[in-house]
């Protein structure tokens, strides 16, 4: 017979206080279980190996991230030792102790958990556990569902949580995704994001062909997004992304273009949707839709320093636009 609830009242929950949450990258990653997933050959790996070399030297991951000097142990199950030897040749001459390769571990219903608990034991140092890959760990043939995924993700999440580790699982999106999807794109079912604690990932820049957007979110995170790039052998800071700049991601084109032309055009303008359509120079787009996507995005156009409305005259429906300033713009005072 299961036992009565243990119970805290929330007027003295509101005055308890509890050792101060340590994070191992700032922004990024904490203790518990952290998703890293990408499309294959994006990456992942030469991500999280810079991250040790980072996090063993106390310096900023990507030169951005503040980091918080510990050990680090990658279960490189898949690639092994010589890849990452050669890898390691390239992100740096040389590496202070504390960071681990490992190419051969149980899987998570063999032991996986118990063998990172003796290590920890072995290693009090240690950090972070990077497991590459997800699909290396999982137990063979098992029937895809929420509650495995959720089980497995949660039983990271704890044991890190539990341990003060962070225990990063790399794992995949599907072909389709990219920047603008939701997270719902890693692979899998919605139980692995559910039982994690948060998530990393990275997809390419559908406008720059040679960036990629790194986007994370979490339980003990504040959801953000960056533009980063991978030359000579390292993911180097491009830039941190504004709400505004991820917001143009779900925005179609022919809007862009209209916020674009009023920036350096007419400070207001009517007419009909035909006509500006015209004006704007958009294409592949009808009259019809043109009108739907101004109506859908109205708001982010506001928030760009345009002022979209439609009225309907005896003489036909007239649109007016009318720029203004743009979000968070004081006119310079």
């Amino acid at each position: 017979m299961a036992g009565a609830f243990e119970s805290t009242e929330a007027n003295e929950l509101v005055q308890n206080t509890y050792e101060e949450l340590h994070y191992f990258v700032k922004n990024l990653l904490g203790p518990g279980c952290y998703i890293l997933a990408s499309k294959p050959k994006l990456g992942k790996s030469f991500w999280s190996l810079q991250l040790g070399v980072s996090l063993v030297s106390g310096q900023p991951f990507m030169d951005t991230f503040e980091t918080r000097k510990a050990g680090i142990c990658l279960l490189q199950l898949e690639d092994g030792l010589k890849r990452a030897q050669r890898r390691l040749w390239l992100l740096a001459d040389e590496i202070p102790k504390g960071m681990r390769i490992v190419e051969e571990a149980e899987r998570l219903d063999t032991g996986l958990l118990d063998q990172i608990r003796r290590d920890l034991e072995s290693h009090p140092e240690t950090g972070i556990y990077v497991i590459d890959t997800f699909a290396a760990v999982r137990p063979p043939g098992e029937e895809y569902s929420y509650q495995t995924d959720y089980a497995h993700a949660k039983s990271l999440a704890d044991f890190g949580t539990e341990n003060g580790v962070c225990i990063v699982l790399i794992h995949h999106c599907r072909k389709a995704a990219g920047f603008g999807d939701s997270f719902d794109d890693i692979s899998g079912t919605n139980g692995l994001t559910a039982g994690a604690t948060g998530m990393v990932v990275l997809a390419k820049d559908q406008r720059d062909s040679g960036k990629v957007i790194m986007t994370a979110k979490g339980k003990d995170v504040e959801e953000g997004s960056w533009r980063i790039e991978f030359a000579d052998s390292r993911w180097r800071m491009v830039e941190p992304m504004t709400a505004r700049d991820i917001a143009s991601y779900t925005v179609p084109e022919c809007v862009l273009a209209t916020v674009r032309w009023m920036e350096s055009g007419p400070a207001k303008w009517a007419g009909t949707t035909t006509e500006l359509l015209t004006g704007v120079g958009a294409e592949g787009v009808s009259a019809g839709a043109y009108g739907k996507y101004l109506a859908q995005h109205r708001g982010f156009m506001l928030d760009s320093g345009v002022d979209y409305k439609r009225r309907h005259t005896r003489s036909g429906n007239i649109v007016t636009l009318i720029r203004t300033e743009k979000e968070g713009d004081d006119g310079g005072r």
